[in-house]
């Protein structure tokens, strides 16, 4: 996989036999348009199967289903480059926690921080998302960047309780990685963290 990203790569030897990766490997992505973020790891690639999962947990109610996330979840965590002291959830507008009731990102971070048994700080309250952006489902790349351009902001205790320390941001999905890097750009240089990874249950995988 990409260091940075955590995609697959696959690679293959002049007899058509894989060949094993380095630790430092980085796609073409990454090479590209470096994120903002330090790495990136999900459970699933976002198929039928697991979009079903997904959805039934965000929009269905079926919160019981944090219950099996959870230990995927810190399964992946565990084999991270870093081992994070605080866990922050991508966060929803109030308008739209209100129609929700909940924020799917913040039940599986505080699941992540209570099975941590202390080691990693649940803290919903220093990332905040000021803008009411549009639904991204079936936006383009670009228009997504556009999207969250300037969604999100910081707590005015943010910066005590993040400077220096290691960031855990937790979202369900990743498709272009619009989101999170706007929120890890925000979580580093105004809230002064040393390090931001970042862990969600499923990512669109592109082809080229």
């Amino acid at each position: 996989m990409c260091h940075h990203c955590g995609a697959p790569q696959h690679f293959h030897g002049f007899d058509g036999a894989p060949q094993k990766a380095g630790e430092d490997l980085l796609c073409a992505v990454c090479l590209t348009d470096p994120p903002h973020y330090d790495s990136l790891r999900s459970i699933w690639k976002y198929n039928d199967v697991s979009s079903q999962l997904i959805m039934r947990f965000k929009h269905g109610d079926q919160l019981h289903l944090v219950r099996s996330f959870v230990p995927l979840l810190n399964r992946v965590l565990v084999d991270m480059p870093v081992q994070p002291s605080i866990v922050v959830p991508v966060p929803l507008h109030r308008f739209r926690l209100l129609k929700r009731l909940y924020n799917q990102a913040g039940i599986l971070a505080q699941g992540l921080s209570k099975q941590s048994n202390g080691t990693l700080e649940y803290r919903a309250d220093v990332l905040l998302r000021h803008k009411h952006t549009k639904s991204q489902g079936h936006m383009l790349k670009e228009a997504r960047k556009k999207n969250v351009r300037n969604a999100f902001t910081l707590s005015d205790h943010a910066k005590d309780v993040i400077k220096g320390k290691h960031v855990l941001l937790i979202d369900d999905v990743y498709t272009s990685g619009a989101t999170v890097n706007a929120c890890a750009k925000i979580l580093k240089e105004k809230g002064e963290a040393a390090r931001v990874d970042v862990l969600t249950l499923a990512r669109v995988l592109r082809d080229f």
